[in-house]
């Protein structure tokens, strides 16, 4: 075995590797960028963004902040608003969509829970 070496004599660098020790007490080591991708994982909920396409069903987006105009096209479980950024979060069997109207005062949300599918938009207006 080598000998051991003291913090001071470290050179700065840019991390690939972490090296630890499982529960059992074993030696393991893992890629940097995996162990931060698994341990961020359930906070980064947002992990899609962009534009929401024409033909686009509403049932099938992935978690992440879209926006849509009625010019793109027709879309499928819209919640009726011509224009609208759309906020979508699943945690576990727990799904909200809040879509916010741009143009327009107003937002909609729906939820589902489980393998049920997504409820009715419900409204709420601001004056």
């Amino acid at each position: 075995m080598g000998e051991d070496i003291k913090m001071s004599d470290f050179n700065e660098a840019e991390l690939v590797k972490i090296l630890g020790l499982d529960s059992a007490g074993n030696s393991k080591k893992e890629e940097l960028a995996a162990m931060i991708a698994r341990c961020l994982s359930p906070y980064v909920m947002l992990k899609y963004n962009g534009v929401i396409e024409k033909g686009s069903n509403l049932n099938d987006l992935q978690n992440g902040a879209y926006y849509y105009f009625v010019e793109t096209g027709e879309i499928s479980n819209s919640p009726g608003l011509d224009r609208f950024a759309l906020l979508q979060i699943e945690v576990g069997t727990f799904g909200l969509q809040i879509a916010f109207a741009v143009v327009d005062r107003g937002m909609k949300w729906r939820t589902k829970h489980g393998g049920d599918d997504w409820q009715s938009w419900n409204a709420i207006s601001f004056t």
